[in-house]
């Protein structure tokens, strides 16, 4: 039997594809005006909040076991190269080419427009996010541009919470590791206000919402932590 966690033992890629494909799904109808099927069903939740659900346990538990098993620089670089390259291409599309193409501006326009620098610099770099350029998409039902990008703003502070835990200490042994997860868990959810880079203070954190998609990658970091003991085990049907 294999751990879920070893390469090739899992089907985590089609999950998250299947994952982003609910998000599409979802957001189509802020463009229709109307409410997709989870949501007229449940009338609590969506698609495409339970896909981010589904990536940020995913995610938990799949960088702890990248910090767990490299260095701190190493997990940099890693995490670097993972987001920066397309975080970067994407926010460079939406900013110049959609809101010209698409957006109802010309590239004079576009050039010229201090937001549309805005937008790029502080998605590109993910410390806060810009959903709205003034100029673009006058007159459709919505202005946001990717609000997607939030999620990803989020995952970049939660694996530097991860690196300053690494940095204390507090990652290679799983004992200490999961006493510190499961702490940063009671404080997201009992004085989410005052939990640094991924708390609820819109205006210090950027969204009012973060610390709850937090539990979910602390929890997901806690599954990893806690594999031998839970022990899911992948077997081959064929054997």
């Amino acid at each position: 039997m294999k751990s879920i966690f070893d390469k090739n033992a899992n089907s985590f890629d089609l999950i998250r594809l299947l994952a982003a494909l609910a998000v599409i799904y979802s957001h189509s109808y802020v463009w229709s005006g109307g409410a997709e099927a989870i949501s007229r069903l449940t009338n609590v939740t969506h698609a495409g909040e339970l896909s981010v659900v589904i990536f940020f346990f995913i995610s938990g538990a799949l960088v702890t076991k990248s910090l767990q098993r490299s260095s701190i620089m190493g997990y940099v670089i890693k995490r670097v190269a993972r987001i920066y390259p397309a975080l970067i291409i994407c926010c460079f599309l939406v900013a110049f080419v959609m809101t010209w193409v698409f957006g109802g501006m010309s590239f004079t326009q576009v050039l010229n427009d201090p937001q549309v620098l805005k937008y790029f610099g502080y998605n590109a770099i993910g410390v806060w996010n810009v959903h709205v350029i003034d100029s673009a998409f006058q007159g459709h039902p919505t202005q946001a541009l990717n609000g997607s990008l939030w999620s990803i703003t989020l995952e970049l502070r939660l694996y530097l919470v991860l690196a300053m835990l690494a940095m204390l200490g507090l990652v290679r042994n799983v004992a200490i590791r999961c006493t510190a997860l499961i702490l940063l868990v009671i404080a997201a959810c009992y004085s989410p206000n005052a939990l640094p880079l991924v708390g609820d203070n819109h205006a210090l954190y950027g969204a009012a919402h973060f610390s709850t998609f937090a539990v979910i990658f602390f929890a997901g970091a806690l599954f990893y932590s806690l594999e031998e003991k839970i022990a899911p085990r992948y077997t081959p049907i064929w054997l």
